[in-house]
C-alpha cells in the first residue's frame, strides 16, 4: 500500500513537471529575449509581464512569454501590429514622432529616429511599410523650385515656377504647351507698305493703305 501510494506521488510530480500550472513559471521571455527579474512562482504569468513593463503574450509549456504593452497584435513575445500611435520596430512597439522630425524628415520606426525622406529634395514622406531591416516610404511633397514626378522630385521645366507639388505655372511670356513652357510668339512688326500718297489723301495709321484727309 505505501509502495503505490509513493508511485502514485512520483506520477502527480513527473505530470506537474510536464504540465505545469500557469501560475508557475519557470522561464519568462519578453521582446529583448529571456530575463530572470520577476519571473517568480509566485506571480501569476500577468503579473510576470507587467512587472518588466510587457503585457501577456501567451504561456507555452513552462515558459511564460511577454509582449510589449502597445502591441495591438502578437504572436507570443514577437509583435505583429502596434496600438495607434505606435509603429513595430523590430519586436518593440514605438511612439511615432514625425510631428517632431524637421521639413525633409520622417520618423524611423526601425532605428526609432528621424531620417531624411527619399528620394533627394523631398521636403515630406509617410511611411508605407517596415520590417525589421527596411523601411518604404512615400514622398508627399518637393521643396520649392522643384516638381512632384512619378515619386520623384526633378528639376522644375525652364522658364517655369514649381512650388513643390506635381504642378507648375509657365513664367510671364510663355504658354505651357506639352509640359513644356513656350515662349510667346511676339506681333509682327508692321511696316508701310504705301510709300506715298496723292496730295488729297493721307497715309493710314498701320501704313497700309491712302486714305482720304
Amino acid at each position: 500500500m505505501k509502495k503505490s501510494t509513493k508511485l502514485i506521488s512520483v506520477l502527480v510530480l513527473l505530470l506537474l513537471s510536464l504540465f505545469p500550472n500557469e501560475g508557475h513559471a519557470i522561464s519568462c521571455k519578453g521582446p529583448e529575449g529571456f530575463f530572470s527579474v520577476g519571473c517568480n512562482e509566485t506571480f501569476t504569468p500577468m503579473q510576470i509581464c507587467e512587472g518588466v513593463g510587457y503585457k501577456l503574450s501567451e504561456v507555452s509549456g513552462s515558459t511564460v512569454y511577454c509582449m510589449d504593452k502597445n502591441c495591438a497584435f502578437g504572436d507570443r513575445e514577437d509583435c505583429v501590429r502596434c496600438d495607434s500611435g505606435f509603429s513595430l520596430s523590430g519586436s518593440r512597439c514605438v511612439q511615432n514622432h514625425s510631428n517632431s522630425c524637421p521639413q525633409g524628415y520622417y520618423f524611423c520606426p526601425v532605428t526609432n529616429r528621424c531620417s531624411s525622406c527619399p528620394p533627394t529634395n523631398c521636403a515630406s514622406c509617410t511611411v508605407l511599410s517596415s520590417s525589421l531591416n527596411s523601411v518604404t516610404t512615400r514622398c508627399n511633397s518637393c521643396f520649392p523650385g522643384y516638381l512632384m514626378s512619378g515619386g520623384q522630385c526633378i528639376d522644375c521645366p525652364a522658364n517655369a515656377t514649381c512650388g513643390g507639388s506635381s504642378t507648375f505655372t509657365c513664367n510671364s511670356g510663355y504658354t505651357k504647351v506639352n509640359n513644356e513652357c513656350v515662349k510667346d510668339e511676339a506681333e509682327p512688326t508692321k511696316t508701310n507698305t504705301v510709300n506715298s500718297c496723292p496730295s488729297r489723301m493721307t497715309l493710314s495709321s498701320d501704313g497700309c493703305c491712302c486714305i482720304n484727309k
